[in-house]
């Protein structure tokens, strides 16, 4: 893996890499080129845009039984039967950073080939190639003084699918899709107590007992951790 930090009037950095991975079960190499720039608007504001090319080689496979279950099994990818896994990713943002505040914006881009699933049935399992698209934006705040610091994200994206056995030739939301997420966090510190409250809301996924064939997503989740920590002097 290389890699380079390249400065141009202060403002921008290029960060060129690449990355190569030699596959031993089929004797091939594997070319990842990368590329990220950052813009300074000034000592508060910056862009960043970022792009890559990433292989896996250890893939967590789906298996689907005739009873329309499903479990999940990490199969080393042998670029036979298991395809290497290659994904493509695109990702924009601001960042706005001054006097503890800490406003960011992101937004991104990333297909996935190469996705291996068996389907299961009375006498064989049929191995089926697969791949996915995912869009998506995250927003970020954070604001910290004297000893407090509070933040909250929230998650907006899409995720879809495609396998030749769906019974319809069109893209389908897979089982990791959730359209809604959101996060809280408050720190604080009172004298030797320390304090943290987080929340997480998700707005659920897709039934996998019932993709493809219908898209039902699962009632909303949420959870709520509080603790308190107490350093003795």
């Amino acid at each position: 893996y290389v890699q380079d930090n390249i400065s141009l009037f202060k403002r921008v950095t290029l960060r060129p890499g690449l990355r190569a991975d030699f596959h031993s079960l089929s004797d091939l190499v594997y070319v990842q080129p990368r590329l990220s720039v950052l813009y300074r608007i000034n000592d508060f504001l910056r862009v960043n845009v970022a792009s890559g090319m990433y292989n896996q080689f250890v893939a967590k496979n789906m298996i689907v039984e005739t009873t329309g279950n499903y479990r999940l099994q990490w199969s080393l990818c042998d670029n036979g039967e298991v395809s290497v896994l290659n994904s493509q990713s695109v990702s924009a943002g601001m960042t706005y950073d001054r006097n503890g505040l800490v406003l960011s914006a992101e937004g991104y881009l990333k297909s996935t080939g190469g996705i291996t699933r068996y389907i299961e049935t009375e006498t064989s399992a049929s191995v089926f190639r697969g791949d996915s698209r995912t869009a998506g934006m995250d927003l970020f705040i954070k604001k910290e003084f004297k000893n407090q610091t509070f933040w909250v994200s929230y998650t907006l994206s899409k995720t879809v699918e495609y396998f030749p056995y769906f019974p319809v030739q069109e893209y389908m939301p897979a089982m990791q899709d959730q359209r809604h997420e959101v996060k809280l966090a408050a720190l604080t510190k009172i004298r030797a107590f320390h304090f943290s409250v987080n929340y997480v809301y998700g707005s659920g996924f897709p039934d996998p007992a019932k993709l493809p064939e219908t898209v039902a997503y699962t009632q909303p989740y949420s959870r709520l951790d509080a603790a308190i920590v107490y350093q003795a002097s």
